[in-house]
């Protein structure tokens, strides 16, 4: 769970000081607001599925659920960024079976996800398959400030621009 915790809370600061350089440009002309919607650890649920919640039945997760969401942000205001926090694989058949095609990432990109980090469960089948994952199937950039090769290169971007 601490994971979590610090994962949500390096992604909330990171938008949070981003916050400032979106109202000082907005004063010079209208004000402005962007919405900035979270995902994070999908594990592979694409479909909804039921499970337990304080001892009574609920449906959960499913990406058609969380492109609806983000459908009615966007028709409320059109300035939305969503981000993706990682752990987009492990637990469920569809990551099973296509671990090598990600599914999972193309339907990031089909809900519109802007920018993601990753998570442990990216690393399950190994560095190359997450890398290969990450460069040629994800059509959103990752971003990492600390994630270097053996030489001691980035691997990823720092961070990434989204202008509105």
């Amino acid at each position: 769970m601490k994971k979590y915790f610090r994962r949500f809370i390096m992604i909330y600061l990171i938008a949070l000081l981003a916050l400032p350089a979106f109202g000082m440009r907005a004063s010079a002309a209208a004000e402005k607001q962007v919405d900035i919607l979270f995902l994070h650890d999908t594990h592979s649920h694409l479909n909804s599925f039921l499970t337990v919640e304080d001892g009574q039945d609920v449906t959960l997760g499913g990406f058609a659920k969380i492109k609806t969401l983000i459908d009615r942000a966007k028709a409320e205001n059109p300035d939305v960024l969503v981000l993706d926090a990682g752990d987009f694989s492990m637990g469920t058949l569809v990551q099973t079976i296509f671990h090598t095609d990600a599914p999972e990432l193309r339907m990031l990109g089909a809900l519109g996800c802007e920018v993601s980090t990753f998570g442990n469960h990216e690393f399950d089948y190994g560095m190359d398959n997450f890398l290969s994952l990450a460069k040629d199937t994800a059509k959103y950039p990752y971003i990492c400030a600390n994630f270097t090769d053996l030489k001691g290169n980035a691997v990823f971007d720092a961070y990434k621009v989204v202008t509105y």
